[in-house]
């Protein structure tokens, strides 16, 4: 399996675990430990999900969630970041795009300093994040 999953790759499951994401989040928050280091503490689990959704005519190519209060006592996880794989598919791999958009999910995610040791998310500065647009620059994401 190359970094990204094939749709065939899922045959009936809507998500696969991704140990590729989780490698990179740990980059990323590695390189700004001043910053994301605090995230290292949380339980994550990085998932590919099978396909994008929408919402409100735009494609939803990453997310991040609190894993619903059921699942959390099945699982040790948190907070959830997927990224969808039907995006990738068929083109070559654009590893800044797929970074970027870990890195977006990331940003969500802030101190919660009435729990410590715990997240909040957080909405989007303006359609991304300021940070964001520091590292990666004003454009949309592009997969090409």
């Amino acid at each position: 399996m190359s970094l990204v999953p094939t749709v065939k790759d899922f045959d009936d499951q809507e998500y696969l675990t991704a140990p590729e994401l989780e490698k990179l989040a740990f980059k990323l928050i590695s390189a700004e430990s001043d910053y994301f280091g605090w995230i290292l503490s949380l339980r994550m689990a990085y998932l590919w999900k099978k396909k994008a959704g929408k919402s409100r005519n735009k494609v939803i190519a990453g997310q991040v969630q609190r894993t619903p209060k059921l699942l959390r006592h099945f699982v040790s996880t948190d907070y959830i970041i997927h990224v969808a794989a039907n995006l990738f598919e068929g083109i070559e791999h654009d590893h800044i795009s797929i970074e970027r958009i870990v890195y977006h999910e990331l940003l969500h995610l802030i101190p919660n300093n009435k729990k410590p040791g715990q997240a909040k998310l957080q909405a989007h500065d303006k359609e991304l994040f300021f940070r964001e647009i520091q590292k990666y620059g004003d454009e949309e994401v592009t997969l090409k």
